[in-house]
């Protein structure tokens, strides 16, 4: 587990800014809207959860990560890890 929770707000700028795509908090149906709705494809959520991992010592794993398909669910994934 992360030595801090990773929060809705820090995957959202970590997305923005590996991504460079629109903040998701402005899209609607906010963080249960569909990642690829929000402009994300595979390779920018690979990107996210990367630097998520270098960032907060975690290892997600990449199995799960297709289940992933949310922000929120992006969350709670890290949040496990």
């Amino acid at each position: 587990m992360p030595a801090r929770r990773v929060t809705i707000e820090d995957v959202r700028q970590i997305l923005v800014e590996v991504a460079g795509a629109p903040d998701p908090g402005d899209a609607a149906g906010g963080v249960d809207a569909e990642l690829n709705e929000l402009g994300y494809d595979s390779i920018a959520v690979l990107a996210a959860v990367a630097k998520v991992e270098r960032d907060y010592g975690v290892k997600v794993d990449e199995g799960e990560l297709l289940d992933a398909t949310t922000l929120a669910d992006l969350v709670e994934l890290i949040n496990a890890a």
